[in-house]
């Protein structure tokens, strides 16, 4: 049977063994792990001045400070989808 990464089939399931559910968090750990090991290769610099003057608008914008702040949208996302600019990084070496 295959290993569903869809929460909603594993609580209905509950056929799984603990070993298949901890496989599921050892795999979302090895996913972290390739992702900061890929973007730190990367600049990463918020392009929100630039997505305000595209699209002007009167509403509050900034949540407890943060610009990037989580919205729910079907599942969770950043405020205006991030909008940011990304470099190669340069080499110190």
């Amino acid at each position: 049977m295959p290993l569903y990464l869809n929460v909603g089939l594993l609580v209905l399931n509950i056929r799984y063994t603990r070993l298949k559910v901890d496989g599921v968090l050892s795999i979302v750990q090895d996913i972290k792990v390739v992702l900061a090991l890929t973007v730190r290769e990367f600049d990463v610099r918020p392009a929100y001045d630039e997505y305000d003057r595209l699209h002007p608008t009167k509403e509050l914008k900034n949540v407890a400070g943060e610009r990037a702040y989580q919205i729910a949208c079907g599942a969770a996302h950043p405020a205006d989808g991030f909008p940011c600019k990304v470099s190669l990084r340069e080499s110190s070496s």
